[in-house]
């Protein structure tokens, strides 16, 4: 074989190497691109209606930190949700005994 046969065979192999790429990377960005429009739509769908920052109201109000709350003020705060927990946890147990046919407890019968 000649000499000038290697020289086109060699080249005819890097520019079929270079279109490879050049297509791979072609089809790398188109998929990337749909992925980020995919991805795009789907933030869209998770912002609330008003959008972040609108005038209203704050969606949970900040409560005082402790530090600075007066300590028989943030005692009885304490106090308060306990008992309302404990209450809850009360009316939750008489409510699944009732659906389930078990007997209640004394300790949840509220007139005693």
């Amino acid at each position: 074989m000649p000499w000038w046969f290697w020289i086109l065979l060699w080249v005819a192999l890097a520019a079929t190497a270079l279109l490879f790429y050049v297509f791979v990377g072609w089809r790398l960005v188109k998929s990337f691109m749909a992925l980020m429009r995919q991805a795009r739509q789907s933030a869209d769908q998770l912002v609330p209606e008003g959008g972040f920052g609108s005038a209203e109201l704050p969606l949970h109000p900040q409560p005082l930190p402790g530090v600075f709350q007066d300590p028989t003020a943030a005692r009885a705060h304490w106090e308060a949700g306990k008992a309302a927990r404990r209450e809850a946890r009360r009316a939750r147990r008489v409510e699944r005994r009732l659906a389930n046919g078990q007997p209640r407890a004394m300790r949840d019968l509220p007139d005693l």
